[in-house]
């Protein structure tokens, strides 16, 4: 994986890599990721440093391009009205600084133009919003002809090995999920009075004012593509030329390590306490205790689950009874375990790095469900309560947990958790998903395991069976396990296990992502393919019957984005309304 934000290449913990003793052509200092620009000066500088991080990488090893980004914006916080006001409603002055300003302005914009806007709940505080500019359509973003040529420099900027990529050989460039993302988004606001409405509401008295210009290609699709690294020591570089880009190639610092000088820093897979190398990969495990009557747990009993998380060859990634700090993650001191990064959250718009955990059951009784974080679902979720930024368990301390901003960064927590079964809870099958991410020596992966456990009774049971077919497309390299999540389709209909609407609408990306996509192959209107009972496909709200259709009732109810209570609210169906008895005639629906 190789990643630029602002022009600097950057590491697992955000850290702007530095070019050491390699002669290419870098800047001499770097933004830094982490910054948050809460300072209501919009003239206030973006703070940068000399770049002092590594990527290293095992020399005479095999490596493929699984995923480039390369990122540039420009961000300030404001709490001039008449400033921000004119930020609210100028859509061309972002796109004219995208064209002529950011680091990829010589790439051919012609006809881009203003793909959608959107209301985006914070993720802190409901009643406070981000309004959101996407921009779609420039000639770059539909050349799907381009091509990367990916050189190995050692010192001297000779090159050693080489390969090239077609961009067409990369599944996801999706905004939606979190890939390509042409952005003007204004953060901090309330709610508009009505669609005429043109004052930027700042109720905390400050917005942030951001224009992104995020690309990404993710998922090799043909991981079999690969360049062997040189047997060398020393620092490095690859140098990326994008045929979009010709005169203009990205430099990212590398230091060449040989396996025999990696350090011990793992644990042995046979007693997990003797000091080994770590290998590549990730398995993350979890292993529960027996219930009391040696089959299955009774409604209000406890149990506790022990956390294993290993490379692949199986050695612990941490110590055998206590994982790693906040603190190791930013200081990479945790073998490349990856945990949530407040500056690739906000400033890479990455938020796929956590160790999560969440358990939810009885399975069969997995259904949908979208209300505002204060309603119960109809299944039963550990841990209940909200857990940092995400509303599931984690793994590791985050800054976004009480104490981890004052002294508790460097607490570790037990391998092993509780967990109390409700004394009302449903019996049948549950499940426990564990999800874990890593970069390390050039490698980035997540794993996502399932471990199901019985209560109130021994006889499994099983998922409702509503949604699926996700294997048509994800299938070999591409199957969801090789994915970013790394769960494989059998446990789709878990998704809501993690993915609850405590901020957005989650149904409504999942329609987005393949909206969008320019690779999914099948109609738009073909609900069939997903949705494998009628009642899963009838059941839409307002935000998600939006993802395709923006203006089908125009303004009529534009202010129901924005009501979380009550009734009508945001999580309202449509079909119990209006098109539950007569269904949309343009949709391809299950018969039963």
């Amino acid at each position: 994986m190789l990643q630029q934000f602002r022009g600097c290449a950057i590491n697992a913990s955000g850290a702007a890599v530095g070019p050491g003793t390699a002669k290419i052509p870098y800047p001499a200092t770097c933004a830094d990721i982490n910054y948050l620009p809460f300072n209501p000066d919009p003239t206030a500088p973006w703070p940068e440093a000399p770049p002092m991080g590594k990527y290293e990488v095992v020399a005479g090893s095999k490596y493929f391009l699984n995923q480039l980004t390369l990122h540039d914006q420009v961000e300030y916080g404001d709490g001039d009205q008449a400033r921000v006001d004119a930020a609210l409603n100028d859509t061309a002055a972002p796109l004219y600084w995208m064209k002529t300003k950011s680091k990829f302005k010589s790439l051919d914009w012609s006809l881009a133009s203003v793909q959608r806007q959107r209301w985006i709940p914070d993720f802190s505080d409901p009643h406070l919003f981000f309004r959101q500019t996407t921009y779609d359509g420039a000639a770059w973003q539909n050349d799907q002809e381009s091509s990367f040529l990916v050189e190995v420099l050692d010192s001297d900027g000779t090159v050693r090995t080489s390969e090239t990529y077609l961009r067409k050989e990369f599944l996801a460039e999706n905004r939606v999920s979190g890939h390509v993302a042409l952005d003007h988004t204004i953060g901090l606001l309330g709610k508009p009075t009505s669609p005429a409405d043109q004052t930027a509401h700042m109720p905390v008295g400050l917005a942030l004012v951001r224009t992104t210009v995020k690309i990404e290609f993710y998922a090799s699709t043909n991981p079999f593509k690969q360049i062997a690294m040189p047997d060398i020591e020393g620092d490095g570089a690859v140098r990326v030329t994008w045929s979009s880009m010709p005169n203009e190639p990205f430099y990212f610092p590398v230091t060449f390590v040989r396996q025999a000088s990696l350090p011990t820093s793992c644990y042995s897979s046979k007693d997990g306490t003797t000091p080994v190398q770590c290998s590549s990969g990730i398995n993350p495990t979890a292993e529960l205790s027996r219930p009391k009557n040696g089959k299955f747990f009774e409604p209000g009993e406890s149990l506790s689950v022990r956390f294993q998380l290993r490379d692949g060859d199986g050695n612990l990634l941490h110590e055998r009874d206590q994982l790693n700090s906040f603190s190791d993650s930013f200081m990479e001191k945790n073998n490349g375990l990856l945990e949530f990064n407040f500056g690739r959250f906000f400033n890479l718009l990455e938020e796929d790095n956590e160790a999560v955990w969440q358990i939810l059951g009885p399975i069969q009784d997995s259904s949908h469900f979208e209300q505002f974080n204060t309603e119960r679902p109809p299944y039963t979720q550990f841990p209940e309560k909200l857990s940092g930024l995400t509303g599931v368990g984690q793994l590791i301390p985050t800054a976004g947990q009480p104490g981890t901003l004052v002294g508790g960064e460097n607490i570790r927590w037990s391998t092993v958790q509780p967990v109390d079964i409700p004394p009302g809870a449903k019996p049948g099958t549950y499940a426990l998903y564990l999800k874990i991410g890593r970069h390390a020596l050039g490698e980035r992966i997540t794993k996502g395991n399932v471990v199901y456990f019985q209560v109130g009774q021994a006889e499994q049971t099983q998922y409702p069976g509503r949604v699926g077919n996700c294997q048509i497309c994800h299938r070999g390299v591409l199957s969801l396990d090789n994915l970013r999540h790394g769960f494989s389709v059998d446990h789709i209909e878990g998704c809501k296990a993690c993915h609850k609407t405590n901020y957005y609408n989650f149904s409504r990306d999942v329609h987005l992502i393949h909206m969008d996509s320019v690779k999914y192959p099948f109609p738009k209107n073909q609900c069939t393919v997903c949705h494998l009972v009628k009642e899963s496909a009838i059941r839409s709200n307002i935000e998600v019957c939006s993802a395709c259709h923006p203006a089908v009732h125009g303004v009529e109810f534009f202010g129901q984005q924005f009501e979380l209570y009550g009734s009508p609210n945001r999580f309202t169906e449509c079909a119990g309304a209006c098109h539950k008895q007569t269904t949309p005639t343009q949709h391809i629906l299950p018969a039963n």
